[in-house]
This record gives structure tokens, sequence and C-alpha cells, in this order.
């Protein structure tokens, strides 16, 4: 195979992109775990996944309600005076209403995450471990939350759907947003790094696309699975959205609509795929203890050293 033909299959499989009904697991690898420390004496361990060539397992979710837009964790008062001085930025994700087939996928996903770490288990936890402790014990953040990326229903709270979370990270030190977000005709729009406190008095990003109710497609990155104190979980990232209104909204410019003015044809922009290894986020074990703590990301001039 010729050297330009062998780079065309490695970038083709870079950017390879599927629906998460559709991943073949079979695909998945996991490496082996990574410890990453920081300037400030933090650390992080983590185990990658990737697929079996080392391309990164980028994911679309196509078009999902999101009930609560953008869910923003760690509310406390101190928090929130940091947020709104514009001294730390909050860390958001989304919650997506899962369908049938994508709950199935992800909990398939889970056992494999569950069978690797008990295989894995004398060099990740330093005893032989099975599978089923494993589940009940270990694949779990230290609040014992489940490790999955699936947000179980209450049944008190009526019969919804179960959801995924899917962190969207933004810069540690600047709060600028790390992912994309496009309207529903490849608009980009923005996500400006300022927050504010909503009607219940919690702080919500200044996000003027964030809305309850609101359907996203959605582009996003399986990570990997985070070591906490000896507990596993795992966690995806989203790289793009593509943003449709809530049903029953009135679109912005809803004039365009009735006088059949053309829809904006702008291209989405490709999703950035990096060929070497990008450092991985600041892991703070404190706020891990948060069920709903999603890391935080890192500049790279911010690492010391990584160690396997």
């Amino acid at each position: 195979m010729s050297k330009n033909r062998k780079k065309e299959k490695m970038a083709q499989a870079r950017t390879k992109i599927v629906k998460l009904a559709d991943l073949d697991l079979t695909e998945i690898k996991h490496h082996a775990l990574k410890t990453v420390k920081y300037k400030n004496g933090k650390q992080s361990s983590y185990v990658p996944i990737t697929y079996n060539n080392g391309a990164k397992v980028l994911i679309l979710i196509p078009k999902t309600k999101v009930p609560f837009g953008v869910t923003v964790g760690m509310q406390e008062d101190a928090d929130k005076k940091q947020f709104l001085a514009a001294e730390k930025f909050p860390k958001c994700s989304l919650e997506l209403n899962l369908g049938e087939a994508e709950e199935a996928k992800i909990r398939e996903l889970d056992e494999l995450n569950i069978a690797y770490i008990s295989d894995s288990s004398e060099s990740l936890l330093g005893k032989k471990t099975t599978a089923e402790v494993v589940r009940n014990f270990v694949y779990h953040t230290t609040k014992n939350s489940s490790g999955s990326m699936i947000k179980i229903n209450k049944a008190e709270s009526g019969d919804f759907p179960n959801r995924l979370k899917i962190k969207l990270p933004t810069d540690a030190k600047t709060g600028a947003a790390r992912f994309k977000v496009y309207d529903e005709h490849n608009k980009k729009l923005e996500c400006p790094n300022r927050v504010h406190l909503d009607a219940k008095g919690n702080v919500k990003p200044e996000w003027e696309w964030d809305q309850q109710q609101m359907q996203v497609d959605t582009i996003c990155e399986l990570e990997c699975m985070w070591d906490v104190s000896g507990k596993y979980y795992c966690s995806m990232k989203a790289l793009q959205l593509r943003v449709y209104p809530a049903a029953g909204e009135l679109q912005e410019c809803a004039f365009d609509a009735i006088d059949g003015v053309d829809e904006v044809t702008e291209g989405v922009e490709k999703v950035d795929v990096v060929d070497e290894e990008e450092a991985p986020e600041e892991h703070d074990e404190a706020e891990a203890e948060d069920p709903d703590y999603v890391p935080d990301d890192e500049e790279d001039e911010d690492l010391m050293v990584e160690e396997d």
C-alpha cells in the first residue's frame, strides 16, 4: 500500500462517525491506566477508550429531546459566588432522552467496561475481582452513583425516558466553549463565557440557544473511564451540537418561514480530530464526590508529565 493511500485510510479512520445505536463494540479497545500530573499538584488517572486502530470513538446521536436544557453542577453558595464573579466557570452537561436502542447500546458498553475492570483488576485494583463485585461496588462514583452515563428516571417523577449524560467541555481558565453549536439551518451560534441567575436562583450560562425541551443532534466523543479513589466511571463529551427550538416555541425571525426566504446553507464545520493523543482533563477528586461532577478541561501547558 502506498504511503499516500495509507495516510488516506488513517484519516478516514480518524473521522469515522457512527450512530450510537450502530456502534460496534467489538471494535472498542481499552488501554492501560494512565496518570497525568499537573503543575498545580493535582493529578488524574484514567483508562483511555479508542477503536482497535487507535482512532477516537466519535458518535452521532440524532435529534433527541433535552428535557432540562443545559444542566449545571456544583450549585453551593460558595460556588455561585465564584461563578458570578467570573473566578471560575461552572461545569455543564446535557441530559438527552434515550430511545430503547440507544439505552441498550450504553448498557452493553457498561458491561464491556465492567468486564475490562474485572479482567484487569489485579493491576487496576490490586487484587483479582469478579465482574459482579465490580458492577456493584467499583463501577461507581465515590458517592456510589452508577458509573454509567445513564441517568435513571425516578419513578415518582413520572413515566419519562432515562437520560444520557454528555458533558459540555469548557476551558478551565476562561470558560470558553470547547464545542461548537449550530442552529437548525447550520448557522453557528455563540457560547459566551458569562453566567446569570435564573428565576430559581440557579447559575446558568448565558447561552441563548439553551432551552428546556429543546432537541439536539449531537456529535460526541467517548472519552475514557476515570479512576477516582478506586472507583471507575465512564464519560462522553460533546464536540458539536445542532439545536432545534422546543416544540411550540416561535423561532428567531419566524418571518423566514412565511416569506419563503432561503435557508442558510453554510456547511457545518468538520469535526476537529487530532492525530496525537490530547492531554486529558484535570480531575479533581474532591469535586468528583459530587455524583453530577463533570471533569474540567485543562490547557496542555499546565501538564507536567504523563506517566503510565
